[in-house]
C-alpha cells in the first residue's frame, strides 16, 4: 500500500473503501490482506469496516466468516442483517 510507504496510516473510512473495491475486483486471498489491515489498524471493529467485510465475505461464498465478522462488530444492528 502505497499510504503505508509514506507514513499515511488509512482511517476507518479508507480502509472499508478498500475492502469494497477489492470485493468487485479480486479473489478472496487479495481480499483477506485488507481484512489483516483492518485488524492490525484497530478498526476491524467499526460498522464501516464490519459492513464491508461481511459483504466481501458473502459475496465470495464464506457465509461463515460473514457472521464471525458480524458478531466481532462494535454493535451489530438491524442494518446489518438487511
Amino acid at each position: 500500500m502505497q499510504m503505508g510507504e509514506n507514513g499515511i496510516s488509512p482511517d476507518e473510512y479508507t480502509i472499508a473503501i478498500m475492502i469494497k473495491a477489492m470485493t468487485v475486483q479480486s479473489e478472496i486471498v487479495e481480499c483477506k490482506q485488507f481484512h489483516v489491515i483492518a485488524v492490525k489498524s484497530g478498526y476491524y471493529t467499526d460498522a464501516p469496516i464490519g459492513n464491508a467485510l461481511i459483504t466481501m465475505y458473502a459475496k465470495h461464498g464464506k457465509v461463515s466468516y460473514s457472521v464471525q465478522a458480524l458478531k466481532n462488530g462494535k454493535c451489530p444492528d438491524w442494518r446489518d442483517y438487511t
